[in-house]
C-alpha cells in the first residue's frame, strides 16, 4: 500500500519544515516556516485547514477504492 499523506508547503519558499514554539502546540502558538520565517498562522487555524484538506484527501480516496466495485 502507498503512503498517503497532506504535504504543506510553505507559500513564499516552498519548504516543507515549520517551526512550532510550543510542543504539542497550543491554540495560539504562530507557526513560521523554518526555511524563510514566513508566518503561516495560529495553529488552530492551520490545524483546521490540514483537518479539511485531510477530510478533502479521504473522500478522494474512498471514492477511489469504492468507485471500482460499481457496476
Amino acid at each position: 500500500m502507498s503512503e498517503d499523506r497532506i504535504i504543506f508547503n510553505c507559500s513564499k519558499c516552498g519548504s516543507e519544515k515549520f517551526s512550532f514554539p510550543n510542543d504539542p502546540p497550543k491554540d495560539d502558538d504562530i507557526i513560521a516556516c523554518a526555511g524563510c520565517g514566513n508566518v503561516v498562522g495560529k495553529y488552530a487555524d492551520v490545524r483546521a485547514a490540514a483537518m479539511d484538506a485531510a477530510k478533502t484527501e479521504v473522500g478522494k480516496i474512498v471514492s477511489d477504492v469504492f468507485g471500482k466495485f460499481k457496476k
